[in-house]
């Protein structure tokens, strides 16, 4: 009798009349956001026939779990909104018995519930952290349990409900642990779930993680292949010229002794003056300088006698 109430209440059954924080209630609508999410993880593990096993005797399948889960939040998304909308509405009950030996809901794609809890759920839940205070104290009066439910109750019974069911599916895959919601997705605040954690040792950020350098300056990587002694860095990381100046690569085929800079790296001479190819062709002795780069003579002016007489020779 016990194992059969464990099984049908793996995480414990939903305890009423409590009161809840808005830190409280945060939490319980950030577990609701994730439970698609879960539910999908949990469902690729399942082998071949997993989904119309049960999790116990007398119980429901996987897939009628699964679609339950989608037929039941539908519900609890409209009764919230009716609670807000409406001053202490009565809610509909559903037979869930008798919704879950449907066609659908025995034989259904479970892809079809878990891609309408997905889109359920992001609406649902934006609707909830958008609720004022005034808004979480409201209820709606539930006949099959003959009990006014707040809004803030309502949270945290279907934060649970989601719990529960994701227990009964596990149960399935083998896995019988139901551990607490690790405090990375359920805390609200992130620097207290770091106290405690075991010192982790001394790890170097990669080159994706490094400070990002000023604009126009590259990052140089740091790695074990650049940090060894005698190496140069890569040109591509080298800092870059000014503008005008061509870059002069430094590796092991430019730095070798009584090397000669090719034409292209050499200064550009100014405008006018022809550049003067610096090579082994033009470096041997008794060279003699093309007829562009000769000085021009002077220009001689004549004299009067000079062109008189040039003029009776034509004439």
């Amino acid at each position: 009798m016990k194992e059969q109430l464990s099984l049908r209440y793996p995480i414990g059954t939903f305890e009423y009349g409590k009161e809840y924080s808005n830190l409280d209630t945060l939490r319980q609508i950030r577990e609701i956001a994730g439970l698609p999410k879960k539910l999908k993880k949990i469902v690729r593990k399942l082998r071949e026939g997993a989904l119309d096993k049960t999790y116990r005797q007398h119980g429901w399948t996987v897939r009628q779990v699964i679609h339950h889960l989608a037929d039941s939040h539908i519900n609890a998304y409209v009764r919230m909104k009716l609670a807000v909308t409406e001053n202490a509405p009565i809610v509909k009950p559903y037979e869930e018995q008798l919704w879950a030996e449907t066609e659908d809901g025995k034989h259904g794609s479970v892809g079809m519930s878990l891609k309408l809890l997905s889109a359920l759920h992001k609406r649902w839940v934006f609707f909830l952290t958008h609720l004022s205070d005034e808004d979480l104290d409201r209820v709606y009066y539930n006949p099959s349990g003959k009990r006014t439910v707040q809004l803030r109750e309502a949270i945290a019974l279907y934060a649970w409900h989601g719990r529960h069911h994701l227990a009964h599916v596990k149960l399935v895959t083998g896995n019988k642990k139901h551990e607490a919601e690790s405090e990375e997705e359920t805390h609200v605040e992130p620097r207290a779930a770091k106290k405690g954690s075991r010192a982790r040792p001394e790890v170097t950020a990669p080159v994706s993680e490094l400070p990002k350098p000023r604009r126009g300056r590259p990052v140089v990587k740091k790695s074990e292949d650049v940090l060894n002694e005698g190496v140069v860095a890569p040109v591509s990381e080298l800092p870059k010229p000014r503008r005008g100046r061509p870059l002069v690569k430094k590796s092991d085929d430019v730095l070798t002794a009584d090397v000669v800079a090719p034409v292209s790296e050499l200064s550009k001479p100014r405008r006018g003056r022809p550049v003067v190819k610096k090579s082994d062709d033009v470096l041997t002795a008794d060279v003699v300088a093309p007829v562009s780069e000769v000085a021009k003579p002077k220009r001689v002016r004549r004299t009067k006698e000079e062109i008189e007489a040039a003029k009776e020779k034509k004439g």
